[in-house]
């Protein structure tokens, strides 16, 4: 089994940062297949909004051509909440009106909202390759709050490679395609790792440089991912985007990370 524990803080110097914690449990069961907890926590503003989600997850794992294909669809049902805090909100009758008298709208009760999340993938293993794509937020769960508002369907594709040396050095590059609504972004990376330490360097988009060093002890590991924003139109005072990632692993014969089969570069 494994445990994971990710922080995450988006524009630290910014009063209104985005921080996420996120907490997954999976475990493989040979009969069964994969099954895992997920819970993430998302903080915006200083509380203003806040975005809870918990979710069950399944992935079986269907063998082809005596075990060198490996097939894993997996459904993910989770249930989402979506809070505001009006309090943390000014309006512009807020302060004053034009006759000096104060106004608020402090007697407004902090909203939520809260409706299922589905989401769908599948994993591909051949080889040295793992490859794959997901549909998140399926149904648009309801962030309505006084309107009609969603949260769009949103779908990742990536591929991986992972070549590994006689020294035990083995080096990955992968690519992350990324849609939701109108946006896209796209992820390009290089990880390599030499027997306990990994490094990785990559590019999100074009105006995204991402850094990322790790180690690997028997039964657990420790990375960091630091995004520094290069575009020209960035206020350089934001500090780019932090993320820890602590990872705990039991029951295991092997201390690897696999994904069907190929021992992937784990950040």
């Amino acid at each position: 089994g494994r445990i994971t524990s990710t922080y995450q803080n988006e524009w630290p110097s910014l009063n209104g940062q985005l921080m996420t914690f996120n907490y997954s449990y999976d475990q493989n069961l040979k009969k069964v297949g994969g099954i895992g907890v997920n819970l993430q926590f998302d903080n915006i503003g200083a509380g203003t909004i806040k975005v809870q989600t918990a979710s069950l997850i399944y992935a079986p794992t269907i063998k082809l051509f005596d075990g060198k294909l490996k097939i894993s669809p997996a459904v993910g049902l989770g249930y989402r909440q979506f809070k505001l805090d009006w309090d943390k909100l000014v309006f512009g009758h807020d302060v004053v009106d034009r006759y000096n008298n104060e106004l608020s709208t402090s007697n407004i009760e902090p909203a939520s909202i809260a409706s299922p999340d589905l989401n769908v993938g599948i994993l591909v293993a051949h080889h040295n390759f793992v490859y794959g794509v997901a549909f998140h937020h399926i149904n648009e769960p309801s962030q309505g709050l006084g309107g009609e508002f969603v949260v769009p369907m949103k779908f990742t594709a990536h591929a991986t490679y992972v070549h590994e040396f006689k020294n035990e050095l083995k080096l990955s590059p992968s690519f992350i395609y990324k849609a939701q609504s109108i946006y896209s972004s796209t992820y390009a990376t290089v990880t390599g790792e030499y027997k306990h330490a990994k490094i990785g360097l990559g590019m999100q988009g074009r105006d995204v440089f991402i850094i990322q060093a790790g180690y690997n002890w028997k039964w657990a590991s420790l990375a960091y991912s630091y995004d520094y924003k290069v575009s020209k139109l960035t206020n350089q005072n934001i500090y780019g985007n932090h993320e820890i990632n602590l990872t705990a692993i039991f029951n295991s014969k092997k201390n690897e990370e696999h994904r069907k089969g190929v021992s992937l570069i784990a950040f």
